[in-house]
């Protein structure tokens, strides 16, 4: 009896053992998994195997690099050096993303997305599927803007790598601020640069006040960001850094854009922005 009892003992310890080794293994498996995901985040090199270099710009590819990405390169570095806010000693690491599964994982999700910057991590840029040759990107299928009747032209491949290099810019100017900066300036001014000055500004504001839909604020294009860009810096001749230092709303540079009264005190809770706007154009003397 006592025999039986002794191995009745020892299989309920053995289960208990087993259901053990379970359950921490169970508790075990999220941190093996988060680490393994914050270790490609922050070392994504080890899934692009190709890699380039041209000054302080560095590529990672999931495929063969084409011979044109110095071109693509130099258009983008020619647009963004325009920028006030450029730094020819900071680095840039953007890595092509041609198997779109690469994408959705550095994108968190986000496959409708032209290019992404992890401004929050690394500043690692990451670009969806591209043909370096023809200096395109393969945009989704439900892209609206990509087809007839719209044109895809003053968006190639060189302008994508230049928008992500401008919120590189912004971010190692601007520091934490970036993120507290209104949406319209930092994608408009994006949008700005990467254009490299392909943008009408007549007929653009002619499209707005008829309410097209390439200028409406959601479309995920920036015209109606950089529309509003444009009219400050080209118009009122303000600096961009002028601009992220007073945050304006969109809505009140529309109103002055459309050549409606304007009225930017309210806006502001002291009296001294106030006054600094005055200084800046935006508020009558």
């Amino acid at each position: 009896m006592k025999t039986k009892n002794k191995d009745t003992a020892a299989v309920s310890l053995n289960l208990s053992d087993k259901r053990y080794k379970v359950i921490k293994w169970l508790l075990c498996f999220p941190f093996i998994i988060g680490c393994g995901f914050m270790t490609l985040l922050f070392f994504p090199q080890v899934l692009f195997q190709e890699k380039y270099s041209s000054g302080n710009i560095t590529v990672y590819s999931d495929r063969k690099i084409d011979s044109n990405i110095k071109n693509v390169l130099d258009t983008a570095i020619l647009k963004i050096s325009q920028s006030e806010l450029y730094d020819s000693n900071l680095n840039f690491t953007i890595f092509l993303c041609n198997d779109i599964w690469r994408f959705s994982l550095y994108s968190f999700g986000n496959t409708d997305a032209g290019a992404i910057t992890h401004t929050r991590l690394t500043g690692n840029i990451f670009i969806r599927p591209c043909n370096i040759s023809a200096n395109t990107i393969i945009p989704p299928k439900n892209w609206l803007f990509a087809k007839p009747p719209y044109s895809f032209a003053d968006r190639p491949l060189s302008y994508f790598i230049a928008h992500e290099m401008v919120h590189r810019l912004q971010l190692h100017y601007q520091g934490s601020l970036y993120f507290t900066t209104h949406k319209w300036i930092t994608e408009g001014y994006a949008d700005f640069i990467a254009k490299g000055g392909d943008f009408d500004f007549a007929a653009n504001l002619k499209l707005l006040k008829q309410g097209a839909p390439e200028l409406a604020p959601n479309a995920g294009l920036y015209r109606y960001f950089h529309l509003l860009i444009f009219y400050l810096i080209n118009k009122k001749h303000l600096t961009i850094k002028s601009i992220v230092k007073y945050n304006p709303s969109s809505l009140e540079v529309e109103k002055e854009v459309l050549g409606s009264s304007v009225n930017l005190t309210g806006i502001f809770a002291s009296q001294s922005k106030a006054n600094a706007l005055k200084k800046m154009g935006f508020l009558s003397l």
